[in-house]
């Protein structure tokens, strides 16, 4: 088929129980896929279009191997109310669906969400059943980069105003973590 469904990959894997060893997917290929990601978000931001629970089911792998996003059922000018369930897998934000309203912070969270998943091949929910609470030890496997550690680190921040990519110049101070090093951005296309 002309796609090929990046969340059948994910969620097949991350299912199985069986952690990092049995993800095959190497930092090098997700380093690409979360850069093209990465660009999309910018761009629906730039639009004015938040997310919110951006997880593996928004994701396709076209003919080439790139990343492409799909509908994301909780569109901010579509819907207002989030998804429970994205909120218990942990792809929501702490503050969806609380009093605040999300910022651009919050597609951070999932990014991170996300890219946690692609990283170690199994769900943020399933290493923290009970959620993330301010206090919460990120458990991350061993295996992982240092820049991955930091990305994912900085990405699940609990307070939006510390989380990577908040505030003025987000995006841009994303786009430099070292996780991104190799990253050409300009050859990329969105």
């Amino acid at each position: 088929p002309r796609g090929q469904l990046l969340s059948g990959q994910c969620w097949s894997v991350a299912s199985c129980g069986h952690g990092r060893r049995a993800w095959a997917v190497k930092e090098e290929q997700v380093q690409l896929w979360a850069a093209e990601i990465l660009l999309a978000l910018e761009g629906l931001h730039q639009q004015g279009v938040l997310c919110r629970d951006l997880n593996p089911r928004n994701l396709l792998l076209d003919a080439a191997g790139h990343v492409r996003l799909t509908f994301f059922g909780q569109w901010t000018e579509v819907e207002p109310q989030c998804c429970s369930q994205a909120q218990e897998q942990l792809y929501s934000a702490p503050e969806v669906g609380g009093i605040t309203e999300p910022t651009e912070a919050a597609d951070c969270w999932s990014f991170g969400s996300l890219l946690y998943e692609l990283l170690t091949g199994m769900p943020l929910s399933q290493n923290h059943p009970s959620g993330i609470q301010p206090h919460t030890q990120l458990h991350l496997p061993e295996g992982l980069s240092l820049a991955a550690t930091s990305l994912l680190t900085e990405l699940l921040e609990y307070d939006p105003k510390r989380r990577l990519g908040s505030g003025g110049g987000g995006m841009a101070k994303l786009k430099s973590h070292s996780f991104f090093s190799t990253i050409s951005w300009n050859k990329l296309v969105g």
